[in-house]
């Protein structure tokens, strides 16, 4: 059981837009510190304070609450009897919070986990409480690892890619396990083995044992890779769940909103939707969603923070907020918050909104549907 000392205090004010994003950065020397990005995800397992940014808009709530009562269960994934750990794919239109939904269940599981694995211990363990938007302290989760292939903002990088022609399946892997072995700083763990499903299921087999010989879980983050139609996306969901030994939960970001359950299904047929394989299909907002993003802006006390949305631009239904997913929402807002800043407003109004309306296009309806309307309009580029 983890417990916590203290009461937690804000980090000192400093001046700051209202839509930032706290971002953990790491310099060359000294310890890492947050810094207030114009754009990114919300990162709680390495933010102090980021959960009090997250706003639980109509289909987040729902998804966090069926991931945490029918995703990977903190018993079955340190079951060394059992021994299966889980796949969580995380999918939806451009710019609909996936990232940050998915660094929210990573946060969620990465708690339970690391108190079940405390308890199991029998350990208690006195944790000084962290200051607001500071980086997390190791201490805080310390059974539980958390391994972002592509870094917290989930990018699609050229993890899966090498001379501008996809990797296969096993190659991935190998790139997964040596990162693994960096962070965990375990150099017997196997990688670079020659290609094969017998040899992959030894790597990760290997690996859940050192897991479970340091009473540790791995948290695997993962982007989209950009296979399109090459059928690789399927097999690679398919590995995955495989060798998904205890103590091994892999979380992949899939940005092929329209496509992504019929990669699953060819993964795994009648077995989707088993104890092993968990699906965050992300749509568009809720009438009214954008108000509760702005509301929960305000109420989070965020440092230097003075300027405030003004009541004649939340009473009305702006089309430029409106229109937008959560992405576009945020980029708009923050940047109507800087014009208000360098021209000494003190809230954004209706005509600081419409002087920076113009730089950004106005989506429409079904720019955020889930068909195959949009697609041209939401797909992202191969690396």
């Amino acid at each position: 059981m983890t417990l916590f000392r203290g009461p937690v205090q804000a980090a000192p004010a400093e001046p700051c837009n209202t839509f930032a994003v706290p971002t953990v950065i790491a310099p060359i020397e000294g310890p890492e510190r947050v810094v207030w990005e114009p754009d990114g995800p919300l990162v709680p397992w390495q933010v102090a304070g980021a959960d009090d940014l997250w706003v639980e808009i109509d289909h987040t709530r729902d998804l966090l609450r069926r991931f945490e009562a029918e995703g990977p269960q903190p018993d079955r994934i340190i079951d060394r009897i059992e021994n299966a750990g889980h796949l969580v794919v995380v999918s939806g239109p451009r710019q609909s919070g996936k990232t940050t939904l998915l660094h929210k269940a990573v946060h969620s599981l990465a708690l339970r986990l690391d108190d079940r694995m405390r308890t199991w211990s029998n350990v208690e363990q006195l944790v000084p409480a962290q200051e607001r938007w500071t980086a997390r302290s190791p201490q805080e989760l310390s059974h539980v690892r958390v391994v972002a292939l592509a870094g917290p903002r989930n990018a699609p990088a050229h993890v899966a890619w090498a001379a501008g022609r996809p990797l296969d399946v096993d190659q991935v892997h190998d790139r997964i396990l040596r990162k693994v072995r960096e962070t965990l700083g375990k150099p017997e763990v196997e990688d670079g083995h020659p290609p094969g499903s017998e040899d992959l299921y030894v790597a990760y087999e290997r690996l859940s044992r050192q897991l479970i010989e340091d009473r540790t879980v791995l948290l695997i983050l993962l982007p989209d890779f950009g296979w399109g139609g090459e059928g690789l996306t399927g097999r690679f969901y398919r590995s995955c769940r495989d060798n998904a030994r205890c103590g091994i939960v892999f979380f992949v970001e899939s940005r092929n909103d329209t496509g992504c359950a019929d990669d699953l299904r060819t993964a795994f047929g009648d077995e989707l939707g088993t104890e092993n394989v968990t699906h965050l299909a992300l749509g568009p907002m809720a009438e009214g969603d954008w108000r509760d993003f702005i509301d929960a802006r305000h109420r989070a006390a965020i440092p230097g923070a003075a300027i405030r949305v003004a009541a004649e631009v939340t009473d009305g239904a702006p089309a430029l907020l409106t229109g937008a997913s959560v992405g576009k929402l945020r980029k708009v807002l923050y940047a109507a918050t800087q014009h208000a800043h360098e021209n000494r407003r003190d809230e954004v109004d209706a005509a600081t909104l419409r002087a920076v309306g113009r730089a950004f296009e106005v989506p429409g309806p079904d720019q955020f549907r889930r068909d195959g309307a949009s697609r041209q309009q939401t797909e992202e580029p191969r690396p």
